[in-house]
């Protein structure tokens, strides 16, 4: 977009539309009367996904085993504030019903940090200490990585 023109930058051919607060920009391929159109619409929602997709349950049999070289590691639980308790509980509720982790009983413990975003937020799991009792090095792997790559606060 450039002053509310939405310019092609191979041809520069160019579009001029006023733009409103609730109007939603799309760029299309394929003609409004095309069959593509309407097979697109029906399929909407891979299409157009929500931030929250409904994920498809797949079975594996993948396990992680991590030796480490000593006892667990673990750090005291911190407090934190009604709405961020409150969207940390939704939060991991959603991801265990997803089936993207599960309850632990480990003895194995990192903090969790709650990073705000734009219209949510975002658990953070600071593996920094838990890292260093990794028997394996995957040092040379990190060591341009930040550890957090999307943080506002730290």
């Amino acid at each position: 977009m450039k002053r509310k023109k939405l310019l092609d930058g191979t041809s520069a051919v160019g579009l001029e539309k006023p733009i409103s607060a609730n109007e939603s920009m799309y760029v299309a391929t394929v003609q409004g009367d095309s069959p593509y159109v309407k097979l697109l619409l029906k399929f909407s929602d891979i299409t157009k996904p929500s931030q929250r997709k409904p994920a498809v349950h797949v079975k594996q049999n993948t396990e992680h085993r991590i030796e480490m070289n000593s006892s667990p590691v673990f750090s005291k639980a911190r407090r934190l504030g009604p709405e961020k308790l409150q969207e940390t509980k939704r939060e991991f509720q959603y991801m265990v019903s997803k089936c993207w982790c599960r309850p632990s009983k480990s003895a194995w413990a990192s903090p969790l940090h709650m990073i705000p975003k734009k219209d949510d937020w975002r658990p953070y799991g600071d593996h920094r200490r838990l890292n260093t009792q990794n028997l394996l090095n995957y040092g040379h792997l990190l060591a341009h990585l930040p550890y957090s790559v999307d943080c506002k606060l730290w």
